[in-house]
């Protein structure tokens, strides 16, 4: 290939990724076959609500795997369904197995999404002291700070919701996130907000938001250089207390402002039903249904003489921190699982576990004192559907739970104008007249196929596009499109062993260093050193290291080729891009002015240590 036509490739490549969204519409814009396959998969995608309907649809697959650099496995079934079914956070799970980002990436745009719903009603909830009402997002996998990333996924926020005293809560959250982690827990907390610890755990942090509630950051896990890569997050709304609807209403408004500050997608309806979805960053299952997600049977071995579950496949996709459950009995919580699916909790099981339970993941949304209270206008009997609350009960919503002195009575089914309530079964205890009653508010969850998701739908669209264009401009010149697509993505890769599972990073990688024609024959543990040694990861993934890694991958390429490609000159635009004088100056070794290019026989070295 002659110096010039690899100039102007260069120059494509440089005005490409300044602004490639704008060069990749006006390639769709010309190009029917990439139009008649967006549209097949648009107009089918809201239909496609499983992985098996996604893998009898030829277009949508073609699609989907377009668009994540995975066109070659369209027909690999078993990988493609387990990137759609498994917890992409689980250790076992193909993706973790193989470090790769685009199998992530598949996986986030197919997994169906969850939604989770706290009805909290027009009566209002219990704030103040130790009884101030909280709120904890369970998740399945861990975060780092408020912005959570593949290598450091979370396990969750809490929020307590109070008017300013409801330390015993604070400190009770705190607890139970250091313990669910395996610590020792040992939080207090004084009447000035001062955190303390009697059992030597990490000590606490504290912030304050915009509107003046205060975050409580526990360090889980710290790196060998002191950062904190997992931390629980306990935020204090403030709020004023008071059962009044009014009350209820800005409690309602404070705990969403606080969830959206921590990344979640949160709405309060009219009605105060607060919508809860996680994080996109998270993973699109952090928040599952809010009720316990069945995983085994137990039989008369599931238990060890030390306490741990033998759940075997099941046991597989567990994480750590997640909690089982039996019925509605706490197992415990889960520290660690090994090949085999057993289970070793942070603490002995209390709880007796009998062949033929049910065992249960914990998943979606813990709730405590997030109740109001009356009176009962009128006794009832044990067995009894009805309950009569007056005008106390008008403000109830089906769902909610009633409980008496700490025992659930029933569940609302429906109230009357006269605040009469009809349980949805017969209450399992007797109501005196004028006793108190509390009512917890209704909790649900809502799954919504992944592709039914307009937004997701756009995200997987416009990456297919993008991929398309860089397909095309690399049958135009050979090396583009790996340019581009490296530039695009390279900036996500933290780790050699991410690097190594990507072929086309690796391959541009490879061949800048010069390394293309041998480094394959090489076995993993080889490639794995020479990497190590040669590249340094923070600069390489730098916006300098990736454009100065990309254009000498195609100085490399350029070299391997003799073809001169068809109609590039047409694509060269001189905005951004390399003038005449720089297009001469490449082809004899000058430096152009436009890039970062040295005159060097190598003009990547600085990136390598």
């Amino acid at each position: 290939m002659s110096g010039v036509s690899s100039a102007l490739a260069i120059s494509v490549y440089l005005t490409a990724s300044k602004n490639e969204q704008a060069q990749v519409a006006k390639y769709v814009k010309s190009d029917p076959v990439t139009q008649g396959t967006v549209s097949a998969f648009e107009n089918s995608a809201a239909t496609l609500g499983s992985s098996q309907a996604i893998l009898a649809n030829y277009k949508a697959l073609q699609v989907l795997t377009g668009a994540y650099n995975m066109s070659g496995q369209i027909n690999s079934r078993a990988i493609l369904s387990d990137l759609m079914t498994q917890s992409a956070d689980s250790t076992t799970s193909l993706v973790q197995q193989s470090a790769n980002t685009d199998y992530l990436h598949f996986a986030r745009a197919t997994q169906n999404r969850s939604t989770d719903t706290v009805a909290l009603g027009g009566a209002g909830f219990t704030t103040g002291g130790a009884s101030a009402s909280t709120l904890t997002v369970q998740n399945l996998a861990w975060i780092s700070s408020k912005t959570p990333t593949a290598a450091s996924p979370a396990i969750q926020w809490s929020f307590v919701t109070n008017d300013g005293s409801a330390g015993s809560s604070i400190a009770a959250a705190l607890n139970a996130a250091s313990q669910a982690a395996g610590g020792p827990g040992g939080y207090s907390i004084n009447a000035s907000g001062i955190v303390s610890n009697t059992a030597g755990g990490p000590a606490v942090t504290t912030s304050t938001d915009a509107n003046g509630n205060t975050t409580y950051s526990l360090p889980i896990t710290k790196d060998s250089s002191g950062n904190v890569v997992k931390s629980v997050d306990v935020v204090s709304v403030k709020v004023a207390a008071g059962g009044t609807p009014a009350a209820s209403t800005a409690q309602a408004k404070a705990l969403t402002g606080a969830l959206v500050n921590a990344g979640f997608d949160a709405s309060l309806s009219p009605s105060n039903t607060l919508s809860v979805t996680a994080p996109a960053t998270v993973g699109v299952q952090s928040l599952a249904n809010s009720v316990p997600m069945p995983i085994a049977t137990a039989t008369a071995s599931t238990v060890d003489p030390g306490g741990r579950l033998m759940l075997g496949n099941a046991g597989k996709t567990l994480v750590a921190g997640q909690i089982l459950m039996d019925g509605n009995n706490v197992i415990g919580t889960v520290k660690s699982v090994d090949m085999f699916g057993t289970v070793t909790m942070t603490a002995t099981p209390t709880t007796q576990i009998a062949a033929g339970d049910t065992i249960s993941l914990a998943t979606g949304l813990s709730l405590s004192n997030i109740n109001s209270t009356m009176t009962a206008g009128s006794a009832s009997a044990a067995g009894s559907k009805t309950l009569s609350l007056g005008a106390a009960g008008l403000g109830l919503q089906p769902g909610q739970v009633i409980s008496s002195g700490g025992t659930a009575v029933g569940t609302v089914g429906s109230v009357d104008s006269r605040g009469n309530v009809t349980l949805l079964a017969p209450s399992t205890a007797a109501v005196a007249q004028g006793s108190v009653l509390s009512v917890s508010p209704a909790v649900g969850g809502v799954i919504t196929p992944a592709l039914s998701d307009a937004s997701n739908v756009a995200s997987i669209v416009s990456s297919y596009e993008t991929n398309a264009y860089e397909s095309s401009m690399g049958q135009q010149y050979p090396g583009l499109d790996d340019a581009l697509y490296y530039t695009r993505t390279m900036g996500s890769i933290t780790s050699i062993t991410q690097l190594m599972s990507n072929a086309r990073l690796l391959k541009v990688v490879t061949t800048s260093l010069g390394m293309g024609n041998y480094f394959g024959s090489l076995d993993y543990t080889q490639q794995v050193a020479i990497l190590t040694n040669k590249i340094n990861i923070a600069q390489m993934t730098s916006p300098d290291g990736i454009k100065k890694t990309s254009l000498q991958y195609l100085i490399s390429e350029a070299a391997n080729t003799v073809t001169t490609p068809t109609g590039i000159a047409a694509l060269y635009s001189p905005d951004g891009g390399l003038s005449s004088q720089d297009l001469f100056g490449l082809t004899n070794g000058i430096q152009p002015s436009s890039t970062t290019m040295t005159n060097s026989s190598d003009p990547v070295l600085s990136l390598f240590t």
